[in-house]
């Protein structure tokens, strides 16, 4: 009889950034430091993704929140 393993799953938890004209919504940091809560309870790591052009300025303050 063969044995079953089980795979952990391995994904992050993902956060959608709103941006307008290269200004973050203090919303998505919000739910950085939930996500950052919530993955350091599930040992899992927190992914941020944000669109648009120019935005090299934003990524510290996504990363300091919790990405």
């Amino acid at each position: 009889m063969k044995e079953k393993t089980i795979k952990k799953e391995t994904g992050a938890i993902w956060v959608v950034a709103d941006q307008f004209d290269r200004k973050i919504n203090p919303v998505t940091l919000q739910l950085l430091g939930r996500a950052r809560k919530l993955a350091n309870g599930l040992r899992k790591k927190v992914a941020c993704l944000i669109l648009g052009s120019d935005l090299d300025n934003l990524i510290n303050p996504l990363f300091w929140a919790g990405a």
